[in-house]
């Protein structure tokens, strides 16, 4: 929260009592400067006396005024207060009072009642009423955050119905957290109505790929990434991170069977080896995430050299491995035996400041 000083404060009221000595009549402008400012510093009495000696000059407070009154409030800490305003000020009605609504339902959100913003969002959309696009972005986010997606599927629903379309990042987060509930069909039909509005971006589509990679439909995933490619979206990093999982999972689990032994390394180095060269085209170079994923597959493989040479090379790139490299090679020393490596990886990891995380120890507990 930035708060104004005392002294600051009181150099502003000064500056206003003489405009008033001048006979220079303030204008709404200016009382919502200093209501604003009010609000924000939690000096609620100031605020309402501002606007009531507001009312006494011949100015009616706007939706503006009320909507910078109540996030300050808000801002400051002051819910209860920010709630009293609105309550009274709805009660007597105002001109534009969307944006009113839209600065409790952002400021039940900077509180964290995202369940009050979203009773509020529904209430108000129901009279007719919208909040703004940006405080609906914000809602669909918290509800996302929260795992209440279909509330935020409502919201985008609404919004639509209205006219409004969700701003991508929105799609992307809905998105998202339908795939994290396992619940592709929603996410799919979120994605294709995204699409169809001209509004993908490589995030989006990251976060679909992601989806049908957990669930196992290697092959959608990887439509996508055509897809994406044929659309003219540049793949970033975390896409490519992705992907590589896909194909190594693929490999690993579904074609283990029909690939002989000697023939498995050389197809996880030359998936490696295509990817660095795709990346490198679109001049994208790979981060620890994509070392961490190619580490765990090489280690699933039991190809322990393979998968140390990577972890070397990743150091070599000036990339500090984080836990979760780490854990991925000590998991594969431990699956091999090998406790001697696992341990001294664990100490390296602890000369460097990291704090092994549950999934370390869980590994190390297995070791033997």
């Amino acid at each position: 929260m930035v708060t104004v000083s005392k002294e600051k404060q009181k150099n502003a009221w000064q500056a206003f009592e003489q405009m008033l000595k001048a006979n220079i009549k303030p204008d709404v402008v200016t009382y919502n400067i200093l209501a604003s400012g009010y609000s924000r510093n939690g000096l609620v009495m100031k605020v309402f006396d501002l606007l009531e000696h507001m009312m006494d000059q011949g100015l009616e407070p706007n939706s503006l005024t009320y909507g910078v009154v109540i996030a300050g409030f808000c801002r400051g800490g002051n819910l209860s207060e920010a709630e009293v305003l609105f309550n009274i000020v709805e009660e007597k009605g105002i001109d534009n009072i969307e944006v009113m609504y839209s600065s409790m339902v952002c400021g039940y959100l900077r509180s964290g009642w995202t369940d009050h913003a979203y009773m509020l969002f529904l209430r108000v959309a129901k009279q007719g009423n919208m909040a703004d696009p940006f405080s609906c972005f914000k809602l669909i986010s918290g509800l996302c955050r929260d795992g209440k997606v279909e509330g935020a599927s409502s919201v985008c629903s609404m919004m639509l119905e209205k006219n409004v379309v969700p701003h991508v990042i929105s799609y992307s987060k809905l998105i998202s957290a339908y795939c994290q509930t396992v619940d592709m069909h929603s996410a799919r039909l979120w994605f294709d109505d995204m699409v169809e509005r001209g509004l993908s971006d490589v995030i989006a589509y990251t976060a679909l790929m992601n989806g049908y990679c957990k669930v196992g439909r290697l092959k959608e995933a990887c439509d996508l990434f055509d897809q994406m490619i044929n659309f003219g979206i540049k793949p970033d990093v975390v896409a490519y991170t992705v992907l590589l999982d896909v194909h190594l999972k693929e490999i690993l689990y579904r074609r283990w069977q029909d690939i002989a032994k000697e023939t498995r390394s050389i197809l996880l180095r030359a998936k490696h080896k295509t990817w660095l060269s795709n990346m490198k085209n679109n001049e994208i170079g790979p981060d620890v995430v994509y070392y961490t994923v190619l580490i765990g597959g090489q280690c699933k493989a039991a190809y322990l050299d393979e998968a140390r040479g990577l972890f070397d090379e990743m150091l070599t790139k000036g990339l500090a491995p984080d836990v979760y490299a780490y854990t991925a090679l000590i998991n594969g020393y431990c699956s091999q035996g090998e406790t001697a490596k696992a341990e001294d990886l664990l100490q390296e990891m602890l000369d460097k400041g990291m704090k092994p995380d549950v999934l370390t120890f869980s590994v190390l507990s297995k070791r033997t």
